[in-house]
């Protein structure tokens, strides 16, 4: 079974960084996918997995047939339902994700330019970043260095990293598969129209 990549436009979740509960951010992603939001991936490293498995199985409700990643918790992935598990440079192995995931499971990769992963091979796609500046994060790359970065890649990539919707013309024009927002859609006041405004900038089979 091929596993089956997020789409174009992917929302992070991250409710300490937005200071939301599960109640709020499931509100939030609700909103969106009204709106048409067809991918989530829900990255809570600091969530206890009871509380993890049960916002990823009201995630998997919300989306219906959507994609529904989590990160860095490949042992939650059946149980949840989950299209893909998304890796940390901290968590588990490749070899180790897919003996959980199975086969027909997508697996990402975060990757960083400073100090890239010689370990990719695994993978089904990748983030690079911090494309833009992002508090914390090391040095942006520049729309003109990741696009580089992403042709020479060996994994599908999609941008992560203070990205806004001017700069999604000149990422897909240059190779990219997508792109990944936390406040640029569930941190935003208005989530629904914030991915409008993506959406409409990146085309319409995001």
């Amino acid at each position: 079974m091929t596993p089956r990549l997020p789409p174009s436009i992917l929302a992070l979740t991250c409710a300490e960084s937005l200071d939301l509960g599960p109640s709020k951010l499931l509100g939030r992603v609700e909103a969106a996918v009204d709106a048409g939001l067809a991918g989530v991936l829900l990255r809570e490293r600091a969530w206890s997995d009871r509380v993890l498995l049960q916002t990823a199985r009201d995630l998997r409700r919300i989306l219906g047939q959507g994609w529904l990643g989590i990160s860095d918790a490949p042992h939650l992935v059946r149980a949840s339902g989950a299209d893909g598990v998304h890796l940390s440079q901290w968590a588990l192995n490749g070899d180790e994700a897919r003996a959980l995931v199975g086969p027909g499971v997508a697996i990402g990769v975060s990757d960083h330019r400073s100090h890239a992963r010689s370990d990719v091979a695994f993978g089904d796609y990748a983030f690079l970043s911090p494309v833009c500046e992002v508090p914390g994060k090391g040095p942006a790359l520049g729309l003109a260095s990741v696009i580089e970065w992403a042709q020479e890649h060996p994994l599908p990539a999609w941008g992560l990293g203070g990205l806004g919707a001017k700069d999604l013309v000149p990422l897909r024009s240059g190779g990219l598969k997508g792109c990944a927002f936390l406040r640029g859609i569930l941190g935003a006041p208005d989530p629904a129209g914030a991915f409008r405004v993506l959406l409409d900038h990146w085309g319409l089979e995001a």
